[in-house]
């Protein structure tokens, strides 16, 4: 019996994962979350360039920002860099760690 436990995700123990890996499943929510300057859908899509139309919009459907469809340009609505509400989605990652004080 292995006295100090393992950490798995997936069913797989996490010292299988290279660096590479392990990082491209991970995704970090500031607690003051940055919208850097761009469209609305470059800024979902950070961290994920190949990221599709339809993935990007899913990926805002799900963290309920229904509302920008509704804005006048939408998607393509141009942002400056600031510190504002996060559209910062990470819709490959299997483990998200946020931070609340």
């Amino acid at each position: 019996m292995d006295e100090h436990g393992i950490i798995v995700l997936s069913s797989i123990d996490i010292r299988e994962f290279t660096t590479t890996s392990w990082r491209q499943m991970i995704g970090i929510v500031p607690q003051d979350p940055v919208l850097f300057t761009g469209t609305i859908a470059e800024n979902i899509a950070y961290g994920n360039l190949q990221a599709t139309r339809e993935q990007i919009e899913n990926a805002a459907s799900e963290a309920n920002c229904e509302y920008i469809w509704g804005m006048p340009k939408g998607f393509d609505t141009e942002s400056k860099s600031r510190n504002c509400s996060s559209f910062e989605i990470f819709p490959n990652c299997n483990l998200q760690l946020i931070a609340a004080v």
